[in-house]
């Protein structure tokens, strides 16, 4: 009871660490001054507002690349951040800024601006991405993450942005870009490189985790698509955001970003729709699942083969679409589980419900930062946290309900073969004892001369007597409790009984037999049980063999005897389980005697090669 205590407690201990690892980032919002009318006074501010967005009211020029000293002193209005309402494909920004006393060196954080852009800090260029142009043909795009840091002349700076975007639907600054102290500014966006590196690991490290388990249960394909979902958010994590991808390879292609990003952004949806499909099997048939992703796999694929953001004119639809599935998957999981019909454990489903809600949330929130530039991120940290952690803890439910089943059948499964061994064991004996009787019989009745009456009944109860000395074995194997008798024995004496067995079988099957053994020879081995073996094998040679030849040789080699029986006919006989089954039996008894058994089917027949120790050479 105290270590789980101890397991609940460290749990809340850990959420509440992640918790605070994962939102002690500064914070934006506490300031809630906004840009008016192209000015922002940040002359007030207290110290402990070390950042703030450059949010609000930016002028804009359309149609035209104004140097800061060329921008008018009236212009048109742009909320920033936000795609700006003009109907142009190029223009330039500008924000005038009042700085507070304790911003001695500032820095200047720029997340996401479409797409080529030219950025003036008063009169100096600062930075510059990609080729401003006025036409398409001679522009080239780029829309990297960057931070650029500067000590400010004066107790105020205008910002002037030209930008140029042929690309994307919506043109403009798409997140807020941040100002504030230089060290602090530093010190938050290392924290956020960190924080999605760390996500990125172990997002992988979970989705080699479910590819695992996949693999040892690879029946459940559930976490199969799981295991996609997080390889595939994994990647989306380091296209978005933070941008991962591109600090980490600056000379990346725009082409090949963008396509990367907005397909594997489709295609991460498409798993996780398919991974609730094959979860809760009642929820639909995976037809109808596969019906419903098809538009997004349609997209995906399309923006990955068409120009990048060729496409972006319809993100709108399909981000509601992909809400709308959420919203679907909701709904229908709360209809299986008023009608009783969901066929998932209780406490699955528990789990499973909260891993939804955080999924909608995530989902909903992510849609507002692409579609509607909020540049908030706090639900999406939310949504992403609680999702990834419900979503492994119902994985890890999942599992042990299922190794619970799975122990649960398998002693059901061992009771029933106990019982069943015991039949066999049982019943063994009791046909053992009358065989046994009705042989000596048959054999004292016919001490003269033996009609083929007779000897067909006598072959045909040692028959009988093999095959239940041969059950016996297998029931005795499955137990470990195997007792042989080892000792020379004449291998011809065996092979020469178990002949005259099958020899009206080998008549009747016109089989040409071809023999050589050594009268004198002795292996070390179990009468008894050699014996049945033989019979087994010629058997199935016998079998194999039907108008055909049959080819039976002891050889001595060294410590070693090799028998080997061959039957070889003109036309293929597929092998039967009841064959093999006798094989295994006779491999485990030839090996208890110290010897090897192999067998090997041929074209039209079948090999089978024994070897056992060598006895001795008998004087007589």
């Amino acid at each position: 009871m105290i270590k789980k205590s101890l397991s609940w407690l460290f749990i809340l201990l850990a959420i509440t660490m992640l918790t605070y690892l994962i939102f002690n980032d500064q914070d934006t919002s506490n300031t809630k001054l906004q840009a008016v009318d192209g000015q922002l006074d940040l002359s007030e501010i207290t110290k402990e507002e070390e950042i703030v967005a450059l949010s609000g009211e930016w002028r804009f020029i359309g149609h035209k690349f104004l140097e800061p000293a060329n921008f008018p002193d009236h212009a048109p209005i742009e909320k920033v951040p936000g795609p700006w309402q003009a109907d142009a494909e190029y223009g330039t920004y500008q924000l005038k800024i009042k700085l507070p006393p304790h911003f001695k060196k500032i820095g200047i954080r720029v997340r996401n601006i479409w797409s080529s852009h030219r950025l003036f800090i008063n009169n100096e260029i600062a930075a510059s991405y990609g080729k401003l142009a006025t036409a398409r043909e001679a522009s080239k795009p780029s829309n990297p993450v960057y931070e650029v840091y500067f000590s400010p002349s004066s107790d105020s700076v205008i910002l002037t942005i030209q930008v140029a975007d042929f690309h994307n639907a919506r043109h403009g600054i798409i997140f807020p870009i941040d100002i504030g102290d230089a060290d602090a500014l530093a010190k938050d966006v290392i924290q956020d490189v960190y924080l999605e590196k760390t996500t990125i690991i172990m997002l992988l490290i979970f989705s080699i985790f479910h590819f695992s388990l996949y693999l040892l249960r690879i029946r459940d394909k559930a976490f199969f698509y799981s295991a996609m979902y997080f390889f595939t958010l994994a990647i989306l994590v380091c296209t978005r955001g933070e941008r991962t991808l591109y600090r980490e390879f600056p000379t990346i292609e725009f082409e090949f970003y963008f396509r990367l990003q907005d397909f594997i952004t489709y295609i991460n949806a498409v798993m996780l729709f398919l991974f609730f499909a094959y979860t809760v099997t009642a929820m639909m048939k995976r037809r109808t699942a596969l019906l419903f992703v098809s538009p997004l796999l349609l997209y995906g694929v399309g923006t990955l083969l068409l120009p990048a953001r060729s496409l972006s004119e319809l993100q709108y639809i399909f981000f509601t679409y992909i809400n709308f599935l959420a919203f679907f998957i909701i709904g229908r999981l709360l209809y299986l589980i008023m009608k009783k019909s969901a066929h998932v454990p209780k406490n699955e489903l528990i789990i499973l419900s909260a891993t939804i809600i955080s999924l909608l949330i995530f989902s909903i929130s992510g849609t507002f930062d692409q579609l509607f530039f909020s540049g908030r991120n706090v639900f999406n940290r939310i949504g992403l946290l609680f999702f990834v952690v419900c979503m492994n803890i119902y994985l890890a439910m999942r599992l042990i309900n299922r190794t619970r089943d799975a122990e649960l059948y398998s002693q059901r499964l061992e009771k029933a073969t106990i019982g069943k061994d015991s039949f066999l064991e049982v019943t063994t004996n009791e046909l053992e004892q009358p065989l046994y009787h009705a042989l000596n019989i048959t054999k004292s009745l016919s001490t003269q001369s033996m009609t083929d009456k007779q000897q067909l009944l006598e072959q045909q109860l040692e028959r009988l007597l093999y095959l239940v000395n041969d059950l016996k074995d297998f029931t005795r194997i499955r137990f470990q409790d195997f007792k042989i008798d080892v000792h020379p024995v004449n291998i011809q004496m065996i092979i020469q009984h178990v002949l005259i067995m099958h020899e009206k079988k080998i008549k009747k099957t016109h089989i040409r037999l071809y023999k050589h053994t050594n009268p004198k020879l002795l292996v070390q081995a179990d009468e008894q049980r050699l014996g049945q073996i033989l019979y087994r094998v010629l058997e199935t040679a016998i079998a194999h063999a039907g108008n055909g030849d049959m080819i039976l040789t002891v050889l001595h080699l060294d410590t070693d005897v090799r028998i080997l029986v061959e039957g070889a006919g003109p036309e293929p006989i597929q092998q039967k389980a009841a064959d093999e089954t006798g094989q295994s039996i006779g491999k485990a008894i030839i090996e208890q005697m110290g010897g090897t058994y192999s067998v090997d089917l041929l074209q039209n027949g079948i090999r089978f090669i024994i070897t056992l120790p060598f006895g001795a050479m008998s004087k007589c």
